[in-house]
């Protein structure tokens, strides 16, 4: 019974102590730069002529609580551009899409 427990206690401190160890990912991930915003924020509500806001509000899949706002549709351009989102900041969704 002894020796099951400080193999237990073994393995424990173990598995503990790898979380200790410094990751050079980890400090380097803190020097990120924010992403910058507009100080205006576009108006993103567009008035369509009727028989197209027909057509879109049949085809609307927002959600009711979190509807599209003009912060929102802001900040998802931004991010849209924003190279510090790939692995090696060099590919924003624009590049592809």
């Amino acid at each position: 019974m002894r020796k099951i427990a400080a193999i237990c206690t073994i393995t424990l401190l173990m598995f503990l102590f790898q979380f200790c160890a410094k990751n050079d990912e980890s400090s380097s991930s803190s020097l990120v730069n924010l992403p910058i915003l507009p100080t205006s924020v576009l108006n993103y509500a567009i008035d369509y002529p009727t028989h197209i806001n027909t057509s879109l509000a049949l085809n609307d899949n927002t959600p009711s609580d979190n509807p599209i706002t003009n912060i929102g549709a802001t900040l998802g351009r931004v991010l849209f551009y924003d190279k510090q989102l790939s692995a090696n900041n060099s590919v924003s969704c624009a590049s592809c899409h």
